[in-house]
């Protein structure tokens, strides 16, 4: 099995809803891909022993910035940490991170949080 995907014209991401199984069911190879993946739970991806969520499958995983952080951004070496770990995860299976949910106001606040945490 590939260890990523390749993109095309139109690549669809389900949302986290998404059954896992009706992703795994499309199949993948090189010669046909499939543009259906699946947004996987970046913060299940920690203890994703089986490894049901990978490139393959999820090319991204996305989780709530805020329910992550938490108080991290009381003591920002917390959040930071959360966040490496998060990341390091992703990006060792070969799946890209995304946080939603980011602070948007006031301007200054996002700013420090990218300083901070980025």
């Amino acid at each position: 099995m590939p260890t990523g995907y390749r993109p095309s014209l139109i690549t669809v991401i389900g949302t986290g809803n998404t059954p896992l199984e009706s992703v795994q069911a499309l199949g993948y190879d090189f010669k046909t891909p499939r543009d259906i993946f699946m947004d996987a739970p970046l913060s299940a991806l920690p203890q994703d022993h089986r490894n049901m969520f990978n490139a393959t499958v999820s090319p991204l995983a996305s989780v709530d910035f805020g329910s992550t952080v938490g108080l991290g951004w009381v003591v920002p070496a917390i959040g930071r940490m959360r966040i490496r770990r998060l990341v390091e995860v992703a990006h060792a299976k070969g799946i890209q991170a995304r946080f939603w949910n980011t602070p948007i106001t006031p301007t200054w606040v996002r700013y420090v949080g990218y300083i901070v945490f980025f």
